[in-house]
């Protein structure tokens, strides 16, 4: 669910700032600019200047989502949290699709992730997206300008539009799995004691 369409990456130099926020939520970045990029003389520059971006921008989804979703607390059957971060992974059922489902990874579930890590050092399960931190910390591999530029096509108008031919069911969607680098396994937490669903502390 989005409460409003990601900023996209723009091709061109920006000619307008963004817009104003709503009340309560920062405003969103100016959309990014590959060619702002490709003008910047170092690779260290452009690196700054995408994280400085990417940090903007979650920040803005983060508070743009719970403003969406404290407006509209009547319409769910669970209540808001104070950080995305508390949302739990949505959970898959037969009694929603009308079918037994066997082929899907099982939702985050503290003691598989557990012990996974202890026999294997890694683990794969569905999760939520806001338990991932987008800023590179410089540890990692950072992303390129043809990286960029490839994923562009993923977040056109066009694949909004085509995503569905019912207007309040269009969304983004990537099916491919994020592979995330765990810093420490205490920041997974039960959502409440005995329980299996996984909350990320940090």
């Amino acid at each position: 669910m989005a409460p409003q369409q990601p900023t996209t990456l723009a091709s061109k130099r920006p000619r307008t700032a963004a817009p104003p926020a709503a009340s309560g939520v920062p405003s969103p970045p100016v959309p990014l600019s590959v060619a702002d990029l490709l003008e910047m003389d170092s690779l260290q520059t452009q690196t700054g200047h995408l994280a400085k971006w990417a940090q903007e921008a979650k920040e803005y989804v983060d508070n743009a989502l719970l403003k969406f979703l404290t407006d509209r607390h009547t319409e769910f059957c669970f209540q808001v949290p104070a950080s995305v971060m508390l949302i739990p992974p949505m959970k898959m059922s037969a009694a929603a699709s009308g079918a037994h489902l066997t082929s899907f990874r099982e939702v985050m579930n503290y003691d598989s992730l557990q012990l996974s890590f202890s026999k294997k050092g890694q683990y794969e399960a569905a999760g939520t997206v806001w338990m991932l931190d987008p800023i590179d910390d410089g540890t990692s591999d950072t992303v390129s300008i043809s990286q960029l530029e490839g994923a562009m096509a993923m977040w056109t108008e066009e694949r909004f539009l085509l995503s569905s031919e019912h207007p309040p069911s269009r969304r983004y969607s990537l099916v491919a799995p994020l592979p995330a680098r765990v810093v420490n396994t205490k920041v997974a937490q039960r959502m409440s004691e005995g329980e299996s669903i996984v909350l990320m502390a940090t």
